[in-house]
């Protein structure tokens, strides 16, 4: 079941607002163990100088510059992006809201509209992952790239989060499409220098219906039967009760390259 890439699907079920990415959020908010939170781990792995103009593709909530709200760059140079008007509206909102009003675009990353070497950074944030034609996508980002600029891919690897999701996943195709692993050589196809940095983290869930509302948020209604769900919600209480959490891994970082 390939719907990380079915633009009707992202659009209509999962990006149309921010409810379901807020969801997914919240779990690895409220029950990662590191205190060095993703989004500020993420930041201090862009090199940002003064002066660069800035690209982020797949914006969606706007969350990696609230979560950075006390060191954004200047506003009038950077743009972010995203294919859903309702994320665009949504992130436009939140950070006028927080006083950052940087520009926005909607925009589908396989063809950007935006002049070559217009920018020196461009970030997707977990977002190649759901482009059908990631090799077009990935042309595009270096094009809009000056010579020397710097692209930042966040994605996960293999094993994120197998003990929740990993019942499930056999009914994603695309799930490993572009991660950690695959992802190098896709990226080294049009970028030198692809360097991969990983985020040191793992839930430990100690309440069981976030995790079930993470589960409901990727899966469609009915591709998960509630029997299903029953089976997972057992294991997370138990190990709960024995443990005192559900030990999720985490393996989640950046594919840096350099255009």
């Amino acid at each position: 079941m390939a719907h990380f890439t079915d633009p009707k699907h992202l659009l209509s079920e999962q990006y149309n607002d921010d409810a379901k990415l807020n969801v997914r959020l919240a779990l690895h908010e409220r029950f990662g163990t590191n205190p060095y939170a993703w989004h500020r781990w993420v930041f201090d792995q862009m090199s940002m100088l003064p002066g660069d103009t800035v690209l982020e593709i797949g914006c969606g909530s706007g969350a990696l510059w609230l979560k950075n709200r006390d060191r954004l760059p200047e506003p009038n140079r950077c743009t972010l992006s995203d294919f859903s008007l309702g994320m665009v509206t949504t992130s436009r909102q939140a950070l006028s809201e927080a006083g950052f009003e940087p520009r926005f675009a909607g925009a589908d990353g396989q063809a950007l509209p935006f002049a070559a070497g217009t920018f020196d950074v461009v970030i997707a944030n977990h977002m190649l992952y759901h482009v059908p034609n990631r090799a077009q996508a990935i042309d595009e980002f270096r094009r809009v790239l000056r010579p020397g600029g710097r692209m930042y891919a966040a994605t996960n690897g293999r094993n994120h989060m197998h003990e929740l999701v990993g019942a499930f996943a056999d009914r994603i195709d695309d799930l490993d499409e572009f991660g950690l692993e695959s992802g190098v050589g896709q990226l080294e196809r049009s970028f030198l220098n692809v360097e991969v940095r990983r985020y040191d983290d793992a839930l430990a869930i100690t309440e069981v219906a976030p995790a079930l509302a993470y589960i409901r948020s990727v899966w469609p209604d009915g591709v998960v039967a509630e029997e299903e769900l029953d089976r997972l919600r057992a294991s997370i209480e138990s190990a709960i009760a024995s443990e005192g959490a559900y030990h999720v891994t985490k393996d989640a970082g950046l594919l840096i390259a350099t255009r």
